[in-house]
């Protein structure tokens, strides 16, 4: 890595390899709210982080946050009360898995 202060690479070498940890995956079931939505979701979300990358900086916000509005009122917050609720009602109030 050229111009990278060879510290840098042993620290993140020692990181990745002795303190990561893995995320583990919840069962929560079917999740009703995203039947037929991926596809589209999937590309609205992608579409506002792109745009909202190449935004000038004066932008940023104004884009973002429009497209991430739009992606919620477009079935991303029903999937997300939908997965919250069934979290819930498996894991209680637990934030993560042990």
């Amino acid at each position: 890595y050229a111009g990278v202060d060879p510290e840098y690479i042993t620290r993140t070498y020692d990181l990745s390899a002795y303190e990561v940890s893995y995320g583990k995956n919840a069962a929560l079931g079917e999740i009703k709210a995203e039947e037929g939505m991926g596809t589209a979701l999937s590309e609205k979300r992608n579409n506002f982080l792109t745009q909202s990358i190449v935004a000038s900086v004066d932008k940023f916000d104004e884009v973002f946050d429009t497209g991430m509005q739009d992606y919620l009122n477009s079935g991303g917050q029903a999937i997300i009360d939908e997965r919250k609720a069934a979290w819930e009602k498996v894991y209680s109030d637990k934030t993560m898995l042990d």
